[in-house]
């Protein structure tokens, strides 16, 4: 004996009571997605950098995210980037001021993304982005390569605003 519901109202009935099933919360919210800012107390660069101010912003993409970072070095100069971070790990180009670089990004953790920048076939600097277990900081780990090998480093941690 049949209820005679057409597959119609079968899924009309599914669609509605979706609509009633309260957020579980069970969904992982994206760990970089937001705003940061840089915390100068907490971080470490190297002699060649010392920014005043910095924030980066990661709009989550199909492919990775739209990173937008902005900040004032020492001297005054502002800066203000926006690249599209595809995370295949393939390399692209870097569009603007380095039309010569590629660079490449993965995330092989839902916490940790890796860059690689290349220029001339070779790894000039590369960068760990990795998100602590609380979701309140982002520690930026960059080498860039002085001479034959990544010598000078830069930590700047950055606080979830």
């Amino acid at each position: 004996m049949g209820i005679g519901l057409s597959k119609s109202a079968v899924l009309g009935m599914c669609f509605t009571i979706t609509l009633f099933i309260p957020d579980t919360g069970l969904a992982a919210p994206d760990p970089f997605a937001g705003n940061w800012k840089l915390n100068l107390t907490k971080s470490r660069m190297d002699p060649d950098h010392h920014p005043v101010s910095a924030t980066m912003r990661f709009d989550p993409t199909p492919n990775g995210y739209r990173l937008t970072v902005e900040g004032t070095h020492e001297a005054g100069d502002k800066v203000s980037n926006t690249v599209e971070l595809n995370l295949d790990g393939r390399d692209h180009l870097v569009p603007g001021e380095f039309p010569e670089m590629l660079t490449s990004a993965s995330r092989p953790k839902p916490n940790l993304i890796e860059i690689f920048a290349k220029k001339g076939g070779q790894i000039v600097s590369r960068n760990t982005l990795e998100v602590s277990k609380d979701g309140k900081k982002l520690t930026s780990t960059i080498y860039t390569k002085d001479g034959k090998r990544m010598s000078a480093k830069s930590v700047g941690v950055f606080d979830r605003q």
